[in-house]
């Protein structure tokens, strides 16, 4: 029976780096689609395994725990599903981020000009 290494290594084979990144973005964006993406602190986040569990991704040195990086995409430079799901929710929250500042920008606008009013 062969272990997870082997088969991971053996799907990959035939795949072209292009082909590698696609596949891991598709998946990237369905694993953050979940809603199960979660900071833990800083640049550290915890992304589900399709197999139960959480898997710890440091997006500062874009590094995951997961067989997938481990065995093909820290040799390669292929970011896994993992890496591109946790990138997709920080963006996510920078943007919600942003859109509560201005909001707050344009409440206090409006209280300024009802005071000048």
């Amino acid at each position: 029976m062969s272990n997870v290494a082997d088969t991971i290594l053996a799907d990959t084979s035939r795949t072209t780096t292009r082909e590698a990144i696609l596949q891991r973005t598709t998946r990237g964006m369905l694993t953050f689609n979940t809603g199960k993406v979660h900071r833990l602190e800083g640049e550290l986040w915890a992304v589900p395994s399709t197999r139960g569990g959480f898997h710890q991704v440091d997006l500062s040195c874009e590094e995951c725990d997961c067989e997938d990086f481990t065995f093909y995409g820290r040799d390669h430079g292929v970011a896994c599903r993992h890496i591109y799901a946790a990138a997709i929710a920080r963006a996510a929250d920078a943007r919600r981020r942003r859109r509560r500042v201005a909001l707050a920008l344009a409440v206090i606008s409006d209280e300024e000009e009802v005071q000048m009013g």
